[in-house]
């Protein structure tokens, strides 16, 4: 491994351990390293799963890298049933005139969960046809109709348009909420932060102003007394 290659490959171990501590996605990092050192996400990512399988075996190559608690997550491997489950519930939305990435962030809050769905609901559309087939034959016995994800629904064109733009609305807001709510988290960690800050300066200035101190302790005192009562 070549020194710069080595240099980019801490920085992508590194990334993820403060993604990690942050709750923050691996997306997000495999994005941010392949635009920092000019490669492809897929690249970044595979070489990321490469180095914690390796470090899984070689203890000396994870204390190089400095790998720490990361580790390959084990892969859930659905049940059969559970599959054809998912498929249907997510046919069922779509039928009702609901995007695939709707119906499925109905299932679940999780994104990674989401992404399991979609990829397992993906993987059964082009590999299990008879069995999507049978599924949506059940759904239009049970509702008169079936969204056909090999032709897409057939009916009024404005009807469809319409449903696009809902769904896309409705993306947009789930978007737009995810965001905010990640805008609120920081703002709390930084406005914790800076508390913590103003209270260690306040102690140091306890320790030599004697004004301070008394006001430390009357705000000691009034606080244990007010949560005594």
């Amino acid at each position: 491994m070549s020194y710069i290659r080595e240099e980019q490959s801490k920085m992508l171990v590194k990334e993820a351990e403060k993604a990690k501590a942050e709750g923050r996605s691996l997306s997000k990092v495999f994005e941010c390293v392949a635009e920092k050192t000019g490669r492809k996400k897929g690249s970044v990512r595979n070489e990321y799963y490469s180095i914690l399988k390796k470090a899984e075996k070689n203890a000396e190559f994870r204390k190089m890298m400095c790998v720490g608690d990361l580790k390959t997550e084990k892969i859930i491997e659905f049940e059969k049933a559970e599959a054809r489950s998912l498929v249907k519930k997510i046919l069922i939305g779509a039928t009702f005139g609901k995007s695939v990435r709707r119906a499925i962030s109905e299932l679940t809050g999780d994104p990674k969960t989401a992404l399991r769905y979609q990829n397992k609901y993906r993987n059964m559309i082009k590999h299990k046809r008879r069995e999507v087939e049978e599924i949506l034959g059940e759904i239009e016995k049970t509702y008169g109709r079936a969204y056909d994800p090999y032709r897409g629904t057939s009916g009024d064109e404005t009807l469809e348009k319409l449903k696009s733009e809902i769904n896309g609305l409705y993306a947009r807001i789930s978007e737009h909420a995810r965001k905010e709510n990640e805008r609120l988290k920081n703002s709390v960690r930084e406005l914790k932060a800076e508390n913590e800050r103003l209270k260690n300066r306040l102690s140091e200035y306890a320790k030599t102003d004697k004004s301070v101190q008394n006001y430390f302790e009357k705000t000691f005192i009034t606080t244990e007394k007010r949560g005594n009562d």
